[in-house]
């Protein structure tokens, strides 16, 4: 039988990387956010985001539901079956996507794993990943218009950890700090594959920089990932900003390309200040140390 395992995680996370090297497993389909077609582009999307694009009238939440049930998907031609010829299937996606929506049948059938990073460091990135320079219409990689705060997407990460931490509270789901992840990538992904049943492979953190079809709805997101050759060690990790600092300098940045008066900034600040809260709540469930192998070199993605 099929091993299936989900990682739900935020943006800004690491988590491509994180998909990057369960790829090199090649043991099984490797789904990449099934479900933010869905919340994105499906006839019941959520998010307006993409209002200018007709819906896919295909897509629901209720098909990629059917479709990551399945004995067999065809989601994507790397995911053409979830049969007896793999011993993985492994999906990665955004919490904020099924917020409220998770069935009964997907926490059943998927082992549920986490990924989060301090959100301090995520809305930086998250922000200069959607906000258009200036004089320009769209980003000008991502192709993004405007910052919505609604996408930090921790709260609904807890949301979930709460919820099937509370409804199989004989199965702790497992989270991984992105931090420690970049500390020590080697034993984190010993320690994950571990507790998931996943085959480790040590050249697993190890890949050759290229495009990977499946990205490709997310065009600018993944560069980092897409041109990387793997997961090296830190030798520490920058800690992060405040909160105050933080929005101080999204609002700064938000001055220089005229745009700050398109912002609730009071409303900004109090869901980054929650969603630090969500983190460190969780942040006490992550893979400890003992659990890892423990190395004194130092991680970030590697470029050629």
């Amino acid at each position: 039988m099929t091993r299936r395992v989900w990682l739900w995680t935020a943006p800004r996370c690491v988590s491509t990387a994180f998909e990057r090297a369960i790829i090199e497993l090649h043991c099984g389909p490797v789904l990449h956010e099934p479900f933010g077609n869905a919340y994105y582009f499906g006839k019941d999307r959520v998010h307006e985001r993409y209002q200018d694009q007709a819906p896919d009238e295909r897509v629901s939440f209720q098909s990629v539901l059917d479709a990551v049930l399945a004995p067999e998907s065809t989601m994507t031609d790397s995911a053409s079956a979830f049969d007896s010829e793999h011993s993985v299937a492994f999906s990665k996606d955004m919490a904020y996507y099924v917020d409220g929506k998770i069935s009964r049948e997907l926490e059943r059938e998927w082992l549920h794993t986490f990924l989060i990073r301090h959100p301090c460091k995520t809305v930086t990135s998250l922000w200069k990943k959607s906000v258009p320079e200036l004089g320009s219409q769209a980003h000008d990689v991502t192709g993004w218009t405007y910052f919505d705060v609604a996408e930090l997407g921790f709260a609904e990460v807890y949301r979930l950890f709460d919820h099937l931490t509370t409804a199989q509270p004989q199965q702790a789901p497992i989270v991984v700090d992105a931090d420690q992840l970049l500390l020590n990538p080697q034993g984190v992904m010993r320690a994950y594959c571990q507790r998931t049943g996943l085959p480790f492979q040590k050249d697993m953190t190890s890949w050759e920089p290229g495009r990977v079809p499946e990205w490709e709805v997310w065009p600018g997101w993944h560069d980092d990932a897409i041109e990387s050759s793997g997961l090296v060690q830190r030798s520490s990790i920058t800690p992060p900003k405040s909160v105050d600092k933080v929005v101080q300098e999204m609002q700064q940045h938000a001055i220089t390309l005229d745009i700050q008066q398109h912002y609730d900034w009071s409303h900004i600040r109090s869901t980054i200040q929650e969603a630090v809260v969500c983190y460190e709540a969780m942040v006490p469930h992550c893979l400890q140390a003992s659990q890892v192998l423990v190395d004194s070199s130092t991680a970030t993605l590697h470029r050629h």
